[in-house]
């Protein structure tokens, strides 16, 4: 075993260039794979699921809504930020014209809100598949 770690320090040691190149290399190559973002690799097929998602408008949410409407579900998605909400759904739409995505105005700190949200999801769909509970409510005052 000695001999061997002794070959490898003899290695690198005559071979400094070559091991830093490499090093260099893969921590470049890491760093693509970090910064490419998230890659959806799951292959169950979904299309026909009705999935509900709070907070799709930005961040993960958002990214969570493309992707499930890519993959052929029906998404409803609450947010409180009308403009933001229709923006998404304009985009997703210029994407794929046939796809089916729904917006509801949606304030997890408003209780009327969440009750009209829930009554217009029921009234468009008889079946919710998958429940996203994304969104957060940040208060800054203790209730």
């Amino acid at each position: 075993m000695e001999e061997f770690k002794n070959k490898a320090i003899d290695f690198v040691k005559s071979n400094k260039k070559a091991v830093i190149a490499v090093g260099a290399l893969a921590t470049l190559a890491a760093l693509k794979l970090h910064f490419r973002g998230g890659v959806c690799r799951a292959d169950k097929n979904l299309e026909k699921k009705v999935v509900v998602i709070t907070g799709g408008n930005s961040g993960i949410g958002k990214v969570t809504v493309e992707t499930l409407a890519k993959k052929g579900c029906t998404v409803i998605f609450g947010a409180r930020d009308e403009a933001k909400s229709e923006a998404v759904v304009k985009r997703i739409r210029a994407i794929d014209p046939d796809c089916q995505i729904l917006y509801f105005p949606l304030d997890l700190a408003d209780k009327r809100s969440i009750e009209e949200f829930s009554e217009r999801v029921k009234e468009v769909c008889d079946c919710v598949n998958i429940l996203i509970n994304n969104a957060g409510v940040y208060a800054t005052e203790r209730r």
